[in-house]
């Protein structure tokens, strides 16, 4: 079991750099923040969470302002419920295991990067505003079955990965992609287990000697722009849908097997 982070505040700001369970670095509350607060890590502050959170109402994090997840035995939770998770403007940065879990809440992720897994449980929306691992690439990335995960960040590109995970990647959550995304990285399966819709460019690459798994249709409500799978050494293709459809090319650099559930896959472009 990890540590806790508990005591009181409705609202809680941060006013330096420290450790989450320091009082000292709140304004507005008695100490580190309760369920009932409303959180806020001020521009440019550091702050390093040790232990999990109490159950929250909202986690924001302003410009340049950076929250670390020490590396405790069983991994971190952050827990809110009814407003929001929201580190857009931020850094969030992984020496150990998180889990960021939302009741009725959004997850809207800026920058993440570290050595170390990460767990997003919304019912809601799960957004990717930031880069995922492209300065140090995650060790594992699962997103739930609950509510919807956008591909928002705008900076992936052919030749370009904004999500980079060297280990599991299991996406539950129909995705949208919002912009074109990039995913990159080896050492364990890639699952879709939902739809993928969107018109933008969609790019595997270097996912080697495992398997790129889908299990729902892609681009049945709305075809994504080009497809491409390239540099994926030994890795096949499991296509257990009916339709992938795309406006633009389709490139398959990748073995494939087909168990579509009507006995006939579409590949449309």
């Amino acid at each position: 079991m990890s540590q806790a982070a508990w005591a009181g505040g409705s609202t809680c700001h941060s006013n330096q750099s420290g450790n989450w369970e320091d009082p000292a670095i709140w304004d507005l509350c008695a100490g580190p923040p309760n369920g009932a607060s409303f959180v806020t890590l001020k521009a440019n502050h550091v702050v390093t969470l040790n232990g999990d959170t109490a159950q929250l109402h909202q986690l924001n994090l302003e410009a340049n302002a950076e929250l670390i997840i020490a590396d405790v035995v069983g991994g971190i939770t952050i827990l809110t419920s009814d407003a929001s998770f929201d580190s857009t403007l931020g850094v969030l940065t992984l020496l150990g295991d998180l889990t960021i879990t939302g009741l009725n809440d959004n997850i809207t992720l800026g920058t993440v990067d570290g050595a170390a897994g990460l767990t997003l449980n919304s019912d809601l929306e799960t957004r990717f505003n930031g880069t995922i691992g492209v300065n140090t690439p995650l060790i594992s990335l699962i997103s739930d079955a609950a509510g919807t995960l956008v591909f928002a960040n705008t900076d992936g590109g052919v030749n370009t990965p904004n999500i980079i995970v060297n280990g599991l990647r299991d996406f539950n959550d129909p995705i949208t992609l919002e912009n074109s995304a990039h995913i990159r990285g080896s050492g364990a399966p890639l699952i879709f287990n939902s739809t993928i819709d969107g018109a933008q460019e969609f790019t595997i690459s270097q996912i080697n000697n495992t398997s790129i798994t889908f299990n729902a249709d892609v681009g049945a409500t709305t075809a994504l722009g080009d497809f491409r799978i390239y540099n994926a050494l030994d890795t096949t293709a499991m296509m257990n849908m009916d339709l992938f459809n795309t406006n633009g090319l389709q490139l398959w650099d990748v073995n494939m097997m087909i168990a579509a559930p009507s006995q006939l896959l579409v590949l449309t472009t």
